[in-house]
């Protein structure tokens, strides 16, 4: 993923140019701006995936340079790096909607996690032109778990009866070849008929579906053990279900549970 570095200090610059070279993230450095207005410039011009922005620079602040880019690609993401960590910044920084706030001196592995998660989200994010068909594939509410039967995007009947396959056979092993078989297509036609239709990898959808489920049965059954949660969401191994679930929840299945608890 390409990735743009703003930063006034070009000690900090340098830093983090060693930092991406140095750890295998991914990720390659497209450009450096030492200013907001030089950040605005190089996004429309690199279309970076995600950019590293300090707060107190000269001509355009970090938080202005924020605000314009993300009119112009919605789609970028923003990760502050600041010295400075009043309220007032921070509430402006989640106002422009950037992924992630960290302090320097930040921790390489505090950066190294940030970087991670910013990766997985861009990878799960669906195409602009789709977030209004895609929505929300999941309903979560006190009743049941179940994904909007009704929506647009499952109108094709193929889909439609695989959706129907994955929800009620969370517990099982669901390969690309079980799927294709029960719609009479071969995998590949599936795997592009599906990201096609609803905007989103099948094994994505999958994995999602597992995750949501996961986190209702947590809230709503909070007796149950983790070790059965996971075996009833498809996961054979507790370990890879909270590492899973971490990874895309930014929390562990415990922790979820016990913040879920006063909204039993």
């Amino acid at each position: 993923m390409k990735l743009l570095i703003v930063d006034d200090e070009i000690i900090e610059r340098e830093a983090l140019k060693h930092f991406f070279k140095s750890n295998d993230l991914g990720i390659e450095v497209v450009g450096e701006a030492s200013n907001g207005l030089q950040a605005v410039e190089l996004n429309q011009a690199l279309q970076p995936n995600i950019i590293t922005m300090d707060i107190r620079m000269g001509i355009l602040d970090g938080l202005k340079a924020t605000e314009c880019i993300k009119r112009d690609n919605p789609q970028v993401e923003i990760i502050i790096l600041t010295a400075f960590g009043l309220f007032e910044y921070s509430q402006q920084a989640i106002k422009n909607r950037v992924f992630d706030y960290l302090l320097k001196p930040v921790e390489e592995k505090e950066l190294i996690s940030a970087i991670e998660k910013v990766k997985r989200h861009i990878r799960l994010k669906v195409k602009p032109l789709q977030v209004n068909q895609r929505a929300k594939l999941f309903d979560l509410n006190e009743d049941t778990l179940e994904y909007k039967k009704n929506d647009e995007l499952f109108k094709d009947n193929r889909i439609s009866k695989i959706v129907n396959y994955i929800m009620d056979n969370l517990e099982k092993d669901l390969t690309l070849e079980i799927l294709a078989s029960l719609v009479h297509i071969n995998t590949s036609y599936l795997s592009r008929l599906f990201k096609s239709t609803t905007g989103v990898a099948l094994s994505n959808f999958i994995l999602e579906a597992r995750i949501e489920k996961a986190k209702f049965l947590l809230i709503n059954q909070q007796k149950k053990p983790l070790k059965i949660i996971a075996e009833e969401v498809g996961f054979t191994n507790i370990h890879h279900f909270s590492n899973t679930f971490k990874k895309l929840e930014g929390i562990t299945p415990t922790n979820y549970r016990s913040m879920g608890k006063g909204a039993v």
